[in-house]
């Protein structure tokens, strides 16, 4: 059951946009959109593209891009046509209602996750001074923005900062432009973009379920045909399904379930190397 529809958020017009360039990113922002459209039923979501002569498809709208480079998911946001804009990556797969984050936006000026693996060396990288690690970069896969004008202001500004080219990536201007602003700021729980998939690899349903799968195996595993890559590709069958029956035992997501889901403890490292111990203290 859907937290919102269209129609309960009026006046306020909500909608999803994907921004895609190259045939095989179009055609895996398609795929994603397909998951949104059978989750998310009756909101609109549209394109932003360089592709020519496009047919819709699952889309409401498709838009020519006017710059082509390799974030053109900023000038999706600053046109997007909605008051209140959910911005996705094309290496995606939507498993769950995301409504309930155009009624965050009606609060907070953007929604996002954070980076997860902030271990890594991308996620230490900085762009003109250092910020505490109380304040990580967010993942921009799954982006939310209120379309108030100094909202979208800001991310012109953001963009015309990363055109500049001073650092690689645009996670490092992204969090310094935040830190500097005075936007409010809603950071989502991980299950709006599961980047890591090891809580609910290893966790039953007392864990909410993953909304957003977000992998980059969508596009990279992506063949010849285009055609789309399933969850069970990239995750296996076995989690996969776990996938499901979470989303099926999540309360926020399936009203009045009293499903329970244990943990897939059969395919977890830890329990494999607890009964070899378990074994060898036996002998």
């Amino acid at each position: 059951m859907p937290w919102a529809t269209p129609e309960s958020l009026a006046p306020a017009r909500c909608g999803f946009v994907f921004a895609a360039t190259g045939a095989k990113y179009v055609a895996a922002a398609a795929h994603a959109a397909e998951t949104l459209k059978t989750t998310n039923p009756g909101f609109e979501i549209d394109l932003f593209t360089d592709a020519a002569d496009l047919q819709t498809g699952p889309f409401s709208q498709v838009h020519p891009l006017e710059a082509v480079w390799f974030r053109p998911k900023f000038e999706a946001l600053i046109r997007a046509r909605f008051d209140r804009t959910i911005y996705l990556d094309a290496d995606i797969r939507v498993l769950g209602d995301l409504s309930d984050v155009f009624d965050v936006l009606g609060r907070f000026d953007i929604a996002a996750t954070h980076v997860t693996g902030r271990n890594q060396g991308f996620a230490h990288r900085l762009w003109r001074k250092p910020l505490p690690a109380a304040f990580p970069q967010i993942n921009g896969g799954v982006l939310g923005l209120n379309g108030a004008e100094k909202n979208r202001r800001f991310i012109r500004d953001c963009e015309a900062a990363m055109r500049l080219g001073e650092t690689s990536g645009d996670q490092p201007i992204f969090r310094e432009m935040l830190w500097d602003s005075d936007l409010r700021i809603a950071i989502l729980p991980a299950e709006y973009n599961a980047r890591n998939t090891t809580l609910w690899r290893y966790g039953g349903s007392k864990f909410a379920a993953p909304r957003v799968l977000h992998h980059s195996g969508f596009v990279g595993r992506m063949r010849a045909d285009l055609g789309p890559v399933p969850p069970r590709a990239i995750y296996g069958r076995r989690l996969d399904r776990h996938f499901r029956r979470l989303v099926d035992a999540d309360r926020s997501l399936t009203p009045g379930t009293k499903a329970s889901v244990p943990a897939p403890q059969h395919d977890t490292v830890f329990h494999r190397i607890r009964d070899s111990l378990a074994r060898l203290a036996g002998q």
